[in-house]
């Protein structure tokens, strides 16, 4: 797990096709063959933070606790009450890149990327 950390962040790794969201491009830097370049504390921590916290923590647990807890009833304050709190953890985590990591300007690679996401209907 650490060595895949480590790959998804470093300097001129080639990340996978369509995995970044178009946040996450608009902030990081890329050589003229695609891969990392630049990569500070800041730019770690942001994919670091989207990857665990957004793509994991989020999507997979709060917004869809019945896949890991079959037995969970999916009631209409259970969806409404996860909803809430996965929108508001997303809203805190991407307001605090937004203050903490600038934005790129003129990258040179039109990176094929993912659009940001919008919270799962759940």
């Amino acid at each position: 797990m650490i060595s895949f950390l480590r790959s998804y962040v470093a300097e001129r790794s080639i990340p996978p096709q369509s995995f970044y969201f178009t946040f996450e491009v608009k902030r990081l830097m890329f050589t003229h063959y695609g891969t990392l370049k630049g990569m500070n504390h800041k730019r770690v921590t942001m994919l670091l933070s989207l990857l665990i916290l957004v793509r994991v923590l989020i999507y997979k647990l709060i917004l869809r606790p019945w896949e890991m807890l079959p037995s969970l009833k999916k009631t209409e304050v259970l969806r409404r009450n996860i909803k809430t709190v996965g929108s508001f953890l997303y809203h805190l985590v991407y307001d605090h890149l937004v203050l903490t990591v600038i934005v790129v300007s003129n990258n040179p690679v039109s990176y094929t990327h993912l659009t940001l996401p919008t919270i799962y209907s759940v």
